[in-house]
């Protein structure tokens, strides 16, 4: 149980940028999986693929 004085988010927006592939394409569907967080040891700021 978190301490009665921390601040619980129910909901946060994200930004995804969308990599254009050429094609007009009305709907597109895509999922993004949220987990435990953990550390990654990198200087690399943007996220990669993987």
């Amino acid at each position: 149980m978190p301490p009665k004085d921390s601040t619980q988010v129910c909901s946060k927006t994200i930004k995804v940028k969308i990599i254009d592939d050429e094609e007009y394409e009305k709907n597109k569907t895509f999922y993004i999986e949220i987990g435990e967080p953990r550390l990654v040891e990198s200087n690399d700021t943007k996220g990669r693929e993987g």
